[in-house]
Formats: C-alpha cells, structure tokens, sequence
C-alpha cells in the first residue's frame, strides 16, 4: 500500500525539495485528561488462624481416592469417599468421618479421624482417614499448620492412610503405636511409606503430652500378632480418645453412611432370608423381596441400620429377618464390640485390665472412639463397665475364655449371634495363631 494511502494519523511526512521536513506528530493528540481522586483505601485484612473460608464445593473429583486394597481384605469405598466434619468443640476440636466398609458390598459404618488445636495453635491429627481433596480442603480450612500425625493403634484400616496424609504434610511429625506388624510378610514402616516414626511411649513421652497424656496398651499376646492401641486425654475438654476399644452403637446410622447401603439391607435379600434365625425356609421365602412389609421410611433405615451394625459386629448374626432384640443388647451403650471382646481380649484380658485401671484414673465426661457415635457422654465408671466381662479370672470352658460378668454396660451378648465368633476363637487359638497371656 502506498503511503499516501494510509490515514493521516499514520502516513509519515514526506520532505519537499529544498525546505526542511517538518515533524509530524504520528498519533491524534489527545485532550488532557481530567483529574480524578483516587480510590479510597482498601483496609489489608489478614486472615488469622481462626478464620475459615467457605466450605469446598462436594464434587465427585473432590472425593476420588483410589483405594484397591486386596489383602488381607479389601476395604469400601474403591473410588470415590465423601468426608463430613462436626465441629465438637469451637476452634478447638473437629470429627472427620468417611464410610469405611467391606469391599464388594454395602456393609459399612463410619471411621473417624478426630483433630486438635493445640495451645501452640497447630493441629494434632489422630487416626487419619483417606486425604481426599475434600477431606485435605476441610482440613486447611480449619486454619493452623498440621503439626502431628498419630496412628494409635496396629489396625490395617487406620494405617494404610497414614503414609498418603503424611506426603501432604511433609513437615508433621508422625507417631505410632509400638509393635507395628505386617503379615503375612513383615515389612519396615519406611516400606509402608511411613518415614522417621516414633514411638509412642509413656516413659518418653511426646511434646504434647501436657495437652494429650497417654496410655499404651500393649503389646499384648495374640502370638505373632501383637495388639496395641493407645488412649488419650484431651485434658482442656475430659474427653477420652479411643481407636478400637470400646463403642457407641446409634439408633440411627451415621450421616456419611450412603443411603443405598441402609437401602439395601432394608430389604428382604438373599443374605436376609438365609439368616432368618428359628424360621423356616418357607417363612423366609413368603417375605416381600423389596421390603414392603415396612412402608415407614425411617422404619425401613432404622431396619436397614440394625442389620448392618449385626453384619459389622458378629460377621455372621443368627437373625436379620428381625435384628430388633439382638441390636438392642449392644446399641445406646457404651460396649466393646463382639469381635473384639471374643477374638482377643479374652486372650490378653490381664493386659486389657491393667490398661482399663490406668485409663480409669483419668478424670474424663465423654470417650471418642474411631467408629459409630462419638463423642459419648462417659466417663471413667461407665468406661470400666464396659470391660466386666474380662472380671473372671479362671476359664469357663478350659480355652482360656473367662467367665463373663453381666452388668448394665457389659450386657452378655447373645449366644446364638456370637455363635460364628465364638467357633472362630477356638480354631484360632487351637492352632497357636492366639495364644492366652
């Protein structure tokens, strides 16, 4: 295109013979622009420790976590797992729950993972659970560095998620309890992903110990597989923090918990029919498939509920048909659950009671287990209640199983739901994998 082509503003000056070029300017002037006060001053606002931003937004990205765990049992959810957080006591502690179940099908509760400001301000982490993008999200969101992550107990359901929360904090100290084992192969926690743990030990004990003191149980017997598990005292707040010990059975299941799971179980399923206790296989048939025989919506959970909670705590519970009786020995108390109290404390009951009297001289009003409802009004009576069925101190049959005391706490479970667990004991400690103290 030819210069003169162009518009004015942008055509360059051509110099005429014998006079000097003159300069032109290559862009419209522009008028002055008028003076306009500033905007006022935004006030800096610095977010504090205790300040919390919006909850994330639930997406199924925000709660995948892969969790293929075949062996020695494969763990639910696979993919994808929801977190819930209560706030138990304002900036101080927290209750993260996901649903924790048996792989390949709906029988599942909760598990929790409880979280502690410290006076430093830093949070104290225990038992973790799955740190889904979710979970992390509403973790950062509590304000504070995580400063301690504490795995109390051997249980293979709270340790694999140890190592995955420790690489997201790669500045918190870990704990463990003492005797860690692998089976059937013995493996380093370092193998595990666990790097630079320690032990937890009263006679050593950590840096938040004023805060959190502790009680270690164990290691105690069960042959090459040694059960421990540590209590704690949040001092501030007389609560009571328990792994596997003892439960709190509730009425109704808890909130993570999916509805289809309750669903499933509210019906008249196979698994239903075939424990269907003194009934005989005729009665058990005639029964409506899709459980039609409750119309009530919150019966039908309520049903749904009770029979998971006899799947989770016998495996294999005498009558599904109708859960009501047999729930109702174990639910709205404090107790230690069936597969505990037969397959091992009985075992190590001198250990467990050891451990129970030193817990006892605590002054605490409420216990926090990992599992089912929690926090729970008790305190150190309700506590030893709980473990009156370890009070005989001969054997009833000769297989180092005591004679069981019956109490409001410890209510005798019964016999023809225990019956699977009860057989199962006695093979196990007939080929030496559980040996007596």
């Amino acid at each position: 295109m030819a210069p003169s082509a162009l518009p004015l503003a942008f055509a360059p000056a051509l110099p005429t013979r014998g006079a000097a070029a003159p300069r032109r300017c290559l862009a419209r002037r522009r008028p002055p622009l008028r003076a306009t006060p500033p905007p006022p001053p935004v006030p800096l606002r610095c977010r504090s420790r205790r300040s919390r931003p919006a909850p994330p937004r639930a997406s199924l990205l925000g709660r995948g976590y892969l969790n293929f765990t075949f062996f020695p049992f494969p763990l639910r959810p696979q993919l994808v797992r929801r977190t819930t957080v209560k706030e138990v006591i304002p900036d101080t502690m927290w209750c993260f729950e996901q649903e924790h179940g048996l792989g390949f099908t709906n029988v599942a509760t909760n598990i929790r993972m409880t979280v502690v400001r410290l006076s430093t301000g830093g949070l104290w982490v225990h038992a973790p659970v799955a740190p889904t993008p979710e979970c992390l999200a509403l973790l950062r969101g509590l304000g504070g560095d995580v400063e301690h992550l504490v795995l109390p107990t051997f249980a293979y359901e709270h340790k694999i998620f140890l190592a995955p929360m420790s690489r997201r904090f790669p500045s918190a100290r870990v704990y463990v309890a003492p005797s860690q084992w692998t089976w059937p192969v013995p493996l380093p926690l370092p193998l595990l992903g666990i790097f630079g743990a320690q032990v937890l030990d009263e006679k050593a004990p950590p840096p938040w110990a004023d805060e959190l003191p502790l009680r270690v149980l164990g290691p105690a017997g069960l042959g090459p597989f040694p059960f421990t598990e540590v209590a704690f005292l949040h001092r501030a707040s007389k609560t009571l923090l328990v792994t596997d010990a003892v439960v709190w059975i509730p009425q109704s299941p808890p909130p993570v918990l999916a509805a289809s799971a309750v669903e499933t179980y509210a019906r008249n399923n196979v698994l239903v029919r075939l424990r269907r206790g003194r009934r005989g296989l005729a009665v058990a048939a005639s029964l409506p498939a899709g459980g039609n025989d409750v119309g009530d919506a919150a019966e039908r959970a309520a049903r749904g509920w009770q029979r998971i909670v006899l799947l989770v705590l016998y495996f294999v519970p005498f009558d599904l048909i109708d859960p009501g009786p047999a729930f109702a020995a174990t639910a709205g108390r404090l107790v230690v659950a069936p597969v505990v109290r037969i397959l091992v404390f009985p075992s190590i009951r001198h250990s467990v009671r050891r451990w129970v009297d030193a817990v006892c001289e605590w002054d605490f009003t409420s216990v926090l287990p990992a599992h089912f409802d929690g926090p729970v009004p008790s305190g150190p009576a309700e506590f030893r209640d709980a473990f009156a069925f370890l009070g005989g101190e001969g054997d009833a049959s000769g297989d180092g199983e005591p004679v069981e005391a019956v109490s409001y706490g410890s209510p005798s479970l019964p016999s023809k739901d225990r019956r699977a667990l009860d057989t199962l004991a006695r093979g196990l400690r007939l080929v030496g994998v559980v040996k007596p103290e």
